[in-house]
């Protein structure tokens, strides 16, 4: 009697830890969102294209009309003040110690297709764009064959913390196009030999591709 009690509790105990083991063993189902991309393209808005045409930059005879800008900082911001830096492009892991420099008169610019920098994000919505941006030191805009030149004289130092708010949604295996406008029209007071020069930078659109 003794030895079919203990045969008994030792099937139980065995059928126990086995019930423990399949509990712990349970598979759980995990889900990890895929990442949605985030592209910064640059918009400029120029109607005063008689003096200020676009054209594409040609450094051997400047036969062009350019005025250089420089990114030295971009980041998306989600509504808990957390940063995600957009660089170059999807590959890059820092940006140009630099900076990267861009031609607010090309024609890319123009239409919208100047990339200012992309990257991979999570699902989510973000709420505004920061942005660092500087002019090279003298900036001017040149224009005509050889080059004359425009001298751009800055109210206020050009390099600043710009936040930029809009809705900025971001959807898993989708990309998420931000349009940045820089307002040439706004920006730029024609005097009679140069330009004063109040940076305005704007989100025009976002569009989900």
């Amino acid at each position: 009697m003794q030895l079919t009690f203990r045969k008994s509790a030792a099937r139980l105990c065995a059928v126990f830890i086995l019930a423990l083991g399949a509990i712990s063993c349970e598979q759980y189902e995990y889900s990890s969102p895929s990442p949605g991309v985030m592209e910064v393209r640059l918009a400029v808005k120029n109607t005063r294209t008689d003096l200020l045409p676009f054209a594409t930059f040609d450094s051997t005879t400047f036969n062009s009309h350019s005025m250089f800008f420089i990114m030295k900082s971009l980041e998306a911001v989600d509504g808990n003040e957390v940063h995600l830096p957009v660089f170059s492009d999807l590959f890059a892991i820092r940006r140009n110690p630099d900076g990267d420099f861009f031609n607010a008169l090309d024609p890319q610019a123009r239409d919208s297709m100047t990339v200012l920098g992309a990257a991979y994000a999570p699902p989510q919505q973000f709420t505004s764009l920061e942005l660092v941006v500087d002019v090279p030191e003298g900036v001017f805009i040149s224009y005509g064959l050889y080059g004359s030149f425009i001298p751009v004289d800055p109210v206020v130092p050009f390099q600043a913390l710009r936040q930029l708010e809009a809705s900025i949604p971001v959807e898993a295996n989708r990309t998420t196009i931000v349009t940045v406008t820089f307002d040439l029209d706004q920006s730029l007071l024609q005097l009679t030999e140069s330009f004063l020069f109040v940076p305005v930078f704007y989100i025009s659109s976002v569009e989900i591709l």
